[in-house]
């Protein structure tokens, strides 16, 4: 790939558009950069909502996961994200519902609780099993189930439209399954 600037001047910083010029063995290609600021918008908030999610994953995996684990054990560690699960669905969904900031908080929280608490408490569940039943167990749960789960997430967020209809339509099968979630979860 040879990239060569349209225009002999050094592009300005903070143009609005710059056009380039890709030269390939197949010949010549011409695009157009923009610098939309939705794009800069959304970039900061990924980032911003990256950076919550991962600070607040390393407080709770570093202060609060072994806390957890030595004085209320496995058992009720494991019920800990339904139930939170099912309270952040009920005030996302049904005391506050449209509510964007509340369900960034929230789904950040989740997100946090997921990889700091969630995940290493499921992944003790395994130390006791066979290499051979490990295998084809995560094999099930981590990319069948996984997989099977976000493509019907992505199924309802795109039937739905828009954000706000999203934020509508998805609550129901959100809040039918932290509570399927929490039910099971109490019942074993």
């Amino acid at each position: 790939w040879n990239s060569q600037s349209s225009s002999k001047s050094e592009p300005q910083v903070g143009a609005a558009s710059q056009e380039d010029t890709w030269t390939t063995s197949a010949g010549t290609e011409s695009f157009e950069i923009v610098d939309d600021e939705s794009d800069v918008a959304f970039t900061r908030f990924m980032g911003r909502y990256g950076q919550l999610v991962n600070v607040s994953s390393l407080i709770l995996s570093s202060m609060v996961f072994p806390y957890l684990m030595r004085k209320v054990g496995l058992r009720y560690t494991l019920r800990l994200f339904p139930t939170l699960l099912l309270l952040v669905n009920v005030i996302a969904f049904v005391a506050l519902p449209g509510n964007l900031p509340v369900l960034v908080a929230s789904l950040s929280f989740l997100k946090a609780m997921t990889y700091s608490i969630h995940d290493p408490s499921t992944e003790i569940l395994y130390l006791p099993t066979a290499p051979a039943v490990k295998f084809q167990a995560k094999f099930w749960i981590d990319v069948v189930g996984s997989r099977i789960a976000k493509a019907l997430g992505s199924s309802i967020n795109t039937l739905a439209g828009g954000v706000q209809r999203s934020i509508r339509v998805s609550s129901a099968p959100s809040l039918c399954t932290a509570i399927a979630l929490w039910l099971g979860c109490f019942r074993v």
